[in-house]
């Protein structure tokens, strides 16, 4: 049935969707908490379930289901004829015009909607997103399954057991992507290296880049001449925004930011500032008739 009605239904009763993209959950408790507080603003999406023991599967919502199991309130639904294929479109669409998924959930939810025989142009519809977008999280599947993993986000349980892993030596999307083309022992080794440098981000990127060029890979996108220059214009006109909202901060109050600095660290800022101009001056140059 489709109803605009608006159901109070046991939440143990309700069969979670078996297709469910999102796979890990965050923020559980506080969300209880909040509805035990202030009541469950947004109802959840539910259908007719074929099995007995449940009096509804959901569609859209499980966040808010978990949390009213946990918190032991009953919960709002609202039921719609959704079917087949269609159930998983529903989630997908309803899942990921939000944030907080993972890069494997998208990875995963791209290949299942490969799977069922849909074009990338039509993923992107479904995600509201671009091509390249749903190309970059197919070309998740051709990593290990240890890189796999090191990109999956941990749940509360997970980072209760495991505690918080540090920022440094954690792969994260961007270099996953550039390990892509490597071979799967290539790319466990080369893991390895960046747990154990503990490096950062751009470090790994780095570390990656030079092992490809020396290894005769081509990894990224090679950006044209006019890509770059847009990067670049891009890059100058951000720079000049965020120093320009400090620099002209009304009443003079640079100077007491600049006074809560360390020594070290306005010496450090002057350095990079210098460093800075000199480039610019040299773009300035390159771009005069």
């Amino acid at each position: 049935m489709t109803t605009t009605a608006v159901h109070n239904l046991d939440p143990a009763r309700v069969k979670p969707f078996a297709g469910q993209p999102r796979k890990r959950f965050r923020g559980i408790a506080k969300l209880a908490e909040s509805i035990r507080l202030v009541g469950q603003v947004t109802p959840i999406i539910v259908t007719d379930s074929a099995d007995p023991g449940f009096d509804a599967e959901l569609i859209d919502g499980e966040r808010r289901l978990r949390a009213c199991l946990e918190g032991g309130m009953k919960i709002k639904a609202v039921f719609e004829d959704v079917d087949g294929e269609d159930r998983y479109l529903r989630s997908v669409a309803a899942n990921f015009c939000r944030q907080g998924h993972d890069p494997i959930e998208i990875m995963d939810a791209v290949a299942t909607l490969e799977r069922a025989g849909r074009t990338r142009a039509e993923i992107a519809g479904i995600f509201g997103t671009t091509v390249s977008w749903v190309c970059q999280y197919s070309r998740l599947t051709a990593l290990a399954p240890e890189l796999i993993e090191e990109l999956k986000r941990p749940d509360e349980k997970d980072r209760q057991s495991k505690g918080e892993r540090r920022a440094g030596g954690k792969l994260s999307l961007s270099v996953a992507l550039l390990l892509v083309p490597f071979p799967h022992d290539v790319q466990r080794k080369m893991l390895g290296r960046i747990r154990k440098g503990n490096f950062s981000m751009a470090e790994s990127r780095t570390f990656v880049k030079r092992f490809a060029i020396g290894a005769k890979i081509q990894v990224g996108k090679k950006q044209s001449d006019i890509s770059k220059f847009r990067t670049v214009a891009m890059a100058v006109d951000n720079c000049r925004h965020v120093v320009d909202r400090y620099v002209n901060m009304p009443g003079a109050k640079i100077q007491p930011l600049v006074a809560s600095a360390t020594c070290g660290e306005r010496k450090i800022l002057a350095a990079s500032l210098e460093s800075l101009c000199e480039s610019l001056l040299m773009l300035g140059d390159a771009l005069a008739p």
